[in-house]
């Protein structure tokens, strides 16, 4: 800092007294005011067949789609649409319907018309390549709905457990994710 100081201010004195000194290390030492942490954990869903979350950022924030009678939910990460009466959800080329976003939610295959008049462009080009919604065989995915960040664990059938060498801890054998008991 010295040498810093003087290529600086070669040719300068600086005098500063300590009592500014000792008041400037005490503000820098005092406890400062921390922003609120949420320590809640978030809730965690559970599934035995196949499922999603589809995680709105609050109320959903329903944007117009200029030239239609659309609106595009942007405070999430999934395509989702409302017209004036349900919503449309793009699940990779499955379009799945609900009257509610808490459900329940199904395959379908009619969208509204001006879902074709959707505008191009890089965030839309997966809906783009989903029109026309093609027949699907099976059923929707489990959409489990919620406002605020969540965990999902989809296990393929009955969650199965095997244990884990030299340890009392076991984890399970028919999910991706991997939580341990």
């Amino acid at each position: 800092m010295e040498r810093k100081a003087t290529q600086t201010y070669p040719t300068t004195e600086i005098v500063i007294s300590l009592d500014r000194i000792l008041a400037g290390f005490k503000a820098a030492l005092a406890p400062r005011d921390s922003a609120p942490l949420n320590t809640e954990p978030p809730p965690v869903y559970v599934s035995q067949s196949p499922a999603i979350v589809l995680f709105v950022d609050g109320e959903p924030i329903r944007v117009p789609i200029q030239g239609t009678n659309l609106k595009y939910v942007v405070n999430t990460t999934w395509n989702l649409f409302s017209d004036n009466s349900d919503y449309y959800l793009l699940n990779g080329t499955l379009w799945l319907k609900a009257h509610e976003l808490e459900g329940p939610w199904t395959v379908t295959t009619k969208l509204p018309p001006d879902m074709a008049k959707v505008p191009s462009g890089d965030s839309r080009q997966d809906v783009k390549k989903a029109l026309p919604p093609k027949p699907v065989a099976g059923s929707a995915p489990k959409v489990f709905f919620t406002k605020k960040p969540a965990e999902l664990l989809v296990f393929n059938g009955k969650p199965a457990f095997a244990p884990i060498p030299a340890t009392a801890l076991t984890y399970a054998t028919n999910t991706t994710s991997q939580p341990c008991l």
